[in-house]
């Protein structure tokens, strides 16, 4: 199963789950250059290179600085995962009719592309199979009011003694504030979901700051696709080496806002909230009754948007569950004729009632009350079929709560998703 990242530039698509032989990777696709010409060569790149061992699971990682000259030399500066640093002097060459860059005496030649990217790939027996990525350098400073967005995270990782591959896939959103949050999962089972803080500069260098140190990466022309690689300074047998990959979306940071998703290990209810507060109080204050289940999906952030609406939440002590609703009507008939048994809580966040939502969205369905008087919502087509063919008895559909605006949930690696809300 593939999950697919695409800027208009870049294509990657990432195994979330391992083939019948067992075997992860990753697809790296990317627009040709049109009309390329030696200016679109000549200066100063980043590059981000990984390597795997064609008779085990061995792996390196390199990442540097290559210059192409006008007068068809270049140079490389490079550091690789193994502890080794090396410079190599060349000449180049570029086939304009096919966007292809040659340089003497490397493993192969890099593809042009669009966005101030280049591509290398190593296919051959002669070399560990491998692909580099290049990113040219600016001098110019790129704000972060023009990189701030959603970006899907890609990654190959290993380690660096040739432990099993782990593929790593989710969504990052940067902010402008020089914040960022990260919701992703390994194919290996792993879950992060952490926040951090980010710099820009000198011109388009991006470095983020992790608990293993910074990493440095380079955001691409068109300001829609970030890579970096993972060198560790003396590597340990816990490292994980790989480049990193984040490929911006067509989502917005200032137009959505977060829908964070828990589960009550006591009532086995969910508590969805898009309120930056509520989230580590749950989390930090109680964790014995909510357990976070990482990002819902998106949502409006206010009601400025002409098609938006306020979902409401509802609380009930009885059969101790919450109820969302974005039907005013709705909400006032709980609230006016059953006031012991539905208190209201708060605007949880705005999204789009049946009709009036935007193309590519996908519809929160309720069913409910079952015999513990509790709701149950879910986003997924074949659960709802199944609970109105196998269970009719049981659920009773109640028709489409809202629409939310997710267009890429955190984690899902691009499916439209909102885990049950209820």
């Amino acid at each position: 199963m593939y999950n697919v990242a695409w800027n208009g530039s870049i294509l990657i698509h990432a195994d979330n789950l391992p083939a019948v032989d067992g075997h992860l990777g990753i697809d790296i696709m990317a627009r040709k250059a049109p009309n390329p010409d030696v200016n679109d060569v000549i200066g100063e790149w980043s590059f981000f290179g990984q390597w795997l061992g064609w008779d085990k699971r061995s792996a390196e990682v390199q990442e540097g600085i290559v210059r192409f000259n006008a007068d068809r030399t270049v140079s490389m500066t490079y550091v690789n995962s193994q502890g080794y640093s090396d410079v190599f002097s060349s000449t180049w060459a570029l086939d304009d009719a096919n966007a292809v860059v040659h340089a003497a005496g490397t493993s192969g030649p890099a593809l042009l592309c669009d966005g101030g990217m280049m591509v290398g790939f190593n296919i051959t027996v002669a070399h560990y199979p491998g692909y580099i990525i290049f990113v040219k350098r600016t001098s110019a400073a790129v704000a972060a009011e023009k990189i701030a967005g959603t970006y899907l995270v890609r990654s190959l990782e290993s380690s660096v003694f040739g432990d099993v591959h782990t593929v790593y896939t989710g969504t990052c959103i940067i902010r402008p504030d020089g914040t960022l949050s990260v919701d992703a999962y390994h194919s290996s089972g792993e879950y992060d979901v952490f926040d951090t803080s980010y710099t820009i500069g000198p011109g388009n260098r991006f470095a983020i700051r992790g608990g293993d140190g910074v990493h440095e990466g380079t955001i691409s022309r068109d300001l829609g696709f970030i890579p970096d690689s993972t060198v560790p300074a003396e590597p340990t047998r816990d490292d994980w080496i790989g480049s990193v990959f984040l490929i911006k979306t067509t989502s917005s940071l200032v137009e959505k806002v977060l829908v964070y998703g828990f589960r009550s290990s006591v009532t086995s209810g969910h508590f969805y909230a898009a309120d930056e507060a509520e989230k580590p109080q749950l989390i930090d204050n109680h964790s014995d009754i909510w357990r976070y289940e990482g990002i819902a999906c998106h949502a409006m952030p206010n009601g400025n948007d002409p098609n938006g609406r306020p979902v409401h939440r509802l609380w009930s002590g009885t059969p101790n569950s919450h109820f969302y609703t974005i039907r005013e009507s709705e909400k006032d008939k709980l609230i006016q004729k059953c006031p012991g048994v539905w208190s209201y809580e708060k605007t949880t966040f705005y999204a789009c009632p049946p009709g009036q939502q935007p193309p590519d969205t996908q519809a929160v369905d309720r069913f409910g009350p079952d015999k513990l008087r509790s709701h149950f919502y879910t986003m997924d087509e074949a659960e709802k079929q199944t609970l109105l063919d196998k269970h009719p008895g049981l659920w009773s559909y109640d028709g489409v709560v809202c629409i939310p605006i997710a267009s890429v949930p955190l984690g899902s690696g691009g499916r439209v998703c909102c885990p049950r809300l209820g």
